[in-house]
C-alpha cells in the first residue's frame, strides 16, 4: 500500500529577503510503500494485556500480536487514520486523548531530533535559522497549538527557495532518514503493523515488581518509541512462557511485598496462542548485555588507568562482538566478569563508578547466568 508523507528537512541555503546562508527548514513530501499482508498469512500469535501498559492504551485493550516469519508485529492504527497522520509532522497536543496519538508522535519524532539536535550543532540555536523560530517548533514535545505562527510559517515554506546541489543531496538524506524509520512496516486487514522484539515479562529486582513488556531498550534504535521502557542491570527477562520463573524470582529478591498482588491487579499478561510465537531466546543473556552496556557507560567517562585499561578494552569488544541482545558473544561473560573483579584490582576507580547497588544488581545477574542451559553433544565412542 501506498502512502504520501508530509515531512520536515533543513537544507543550507539563502532564504527569501535574506542575503546569507543559514539554516532553512521546509516542508516537502515522500513516498513509502507497506506490503500488503493477507491475515492468514499473518497469524495472531499472542495477546498483550493489562492496564498501564503504554501499547494496551493506544490500541485501546488487549493487544494481538501477529507473526509473518520470525519477526512480530504490533498494530498501530488503521491505514486512514495512519495516512491522516502522514500529513502533519506537528499535530496538536491539545488533543492528545485521540486514539492511538502516542502512535501518532512517534511517526515523526525521530526526524523532528534529527533536525533539533543538527540545527542546534550548526549554530547553537544563534543562527537564526528560516523560517524564523522554527527550532521552537520542531523540538521534540512542542505542537502547533503552542507555537502556532511557526507552524503556519512552515506550512507555506515549501518551493520558496532554490536548492543548488548540496542542499538536493542534504534533503535527500533526510528523506533517507525518515524512511528508514519505517522499513518493515506492513499492512494486515487495514491496520498498520510495525515489527517489534518478541513480547516478554521484565522483572525488576529492586522492587520485585512484574510486567509484560516489548522489550524496545534492549535494542537501541533512534526509531524506537519515545515512551520505550528504558532498562537497567536491576531488569531481569523472562520468556512469555516464563512467568512461574518471573514470580518466583519476585518472590525471592524482590522488595515489595505487594508485587504479586499488583499483577493480578492490572491483569498485565502476554497470552501465547501459538508456541511459534516463542523463538527460544536466552533472556538471561539479555540482561547481561544490558548490564555490560551499563558498565561499559560507567567506565567511559575518561582514560582508564593502565591496571585497569585492558579489562575495559576486552569488555568493548565483547559487546561490539555481540550481535544485539540475543545473540551475545561467547566472551560476554567472562567480560564481565572481569569487569566485577577491577574492584579488587583498582578499587579506588571502581568504587567511584560502581556504587553498591549497582554492584549487587551486576552480582545478580551473574549468578542467573549459572542456571542457564549449557548445550553440548556426545559422540559415539569408536570400538
Amino acid at each position: 500500500m501506498l502512502f504520501k508523507a508530509t515531512l520536515p528537512v533543513m537544507v543550507t541555503a539563502r532564504p527569501p529577503r535574506r542575503p546569507a546562508l543559514t539554516k532553512c527548514v521546509f516542508r516537502t513530501e515522500t513516498d513509502m510503500e507497506f506490503a500488503d499482508v493477507p491475515a492468514e498469512s499473518a497469524p495472531v500469535v499472542m495477546t498483550v494485556r493489562g492496564q498501564y501498559l503504554l501499547e494496551v492504551e493506544n490500541w485501546g485493550g488487549p493487544v494481538p500480536i501477529r507473526m509473518i516469519g520470525d519477526r512480530h508485529f504490533l498494530p498501530l492504527m488503521s491505514t486512514e487514520r495512519f495516512a491522516a497522520a502522514l500529513r502533519d509532522p506537528f499535530p496538536s497536543h491539545a488533543y492528545s486523548t485521540i486514539p492511538h496519538f502516542q502512535f501518532i508522535k512517534d511517526i515523526y519524532n525521530p526526524i523532528r531530533r534529527r533536525l533539533y539536535d543538527d540545527l542546534a550543532n550548526y549554530g547553537g540555536m544563534m543562527a537564526r535559522p528560516w523560517p524564523s523560530a522554527i527550532e521552537h517548533l520542531i523540538r521534540e514535545g512542542s505542537s502547533r497549538h503552542i507555537f502556532d505562527a511557526e507552524a503556519k510559517a512552515f506550512d507555506g515554506s515549501g518551493g520558496k527557495i532554490a536548492l543548488d546541489d548540496d542542499a538536493v543531496a542534504e534533503s535527500e538524506r533526510y528523506r533517507d532518514y525518515f524512511a528508514k524509520g519505517f522499513e518493515g512496516y506492513v499492512v494486515v486487514d487495514g491496520v498498520v503493523f510495525r515489527p517489534i522484539p518478541e513480547p516478554c515479562y521484565q522483572v525488576d529486582v529492586d522492587s520485585g515488581i512484574i510486567s509484560a513488556v516489548i522489550p524496545f531498550g534492549l535494542f537501541p534504535n533512534p526509531y524506537n518509541p519515545s515512551e520505550a521502557q528504558l532498562f537497567s542491570s536491576a531488569t531481569h527477562f523472562f520468556a512469555a512462557d516464563q512467568l512461574d520463573e518471573a514470580k518466583e524470582l519476585s518472590r525471592t529478591r524482590g522488595k515489595d511485598r505487594f508485587a504479586l498482588e499488583l499483577l493480578e491487579m492490572t491483569g498485565c499478561a502476554v497470552d501465547v496462542l501459538d508456541p511459534r510465537a516463542l523463538l527460544g531466546h536466552d533472556y538471561a543473556a539479555a540482561g547481561l548485555h544490558r548490564t555490560a552496556r551499563e558498565i561499559r557507560q560507567l567506565f567511559t567517562d575518561d582514560a582508564p588507568p593502565a591496571e585497569v585499561a585492558q579489562t575495559v578494552l576486552e569488555l568493548n569488544q565483547a559487546l561490539e562482538a555481540s550481535e544485539d541482545a540475543y545473540n551475545v558473544s561467547p566472551d560476554l561473560e567472562r567480560a564481565v566478569r572481569a569487569a566485577v573483579a577491577l574492584e579488587d584490582v583498582a578499587p579506588d576507580w571502581y568504587n567511584r563508578r560502581v556504587d553498591v547497588e549497582t554492584g549487587r544488581r551486576i552480582a545478580f545477574q551473574l549468578e542467573r547466568q549459572d542456571s542457564r542451559p549449557i548445550e553440548f553433544s556426545l559422540r559415539q565412542p569408536k570400538l
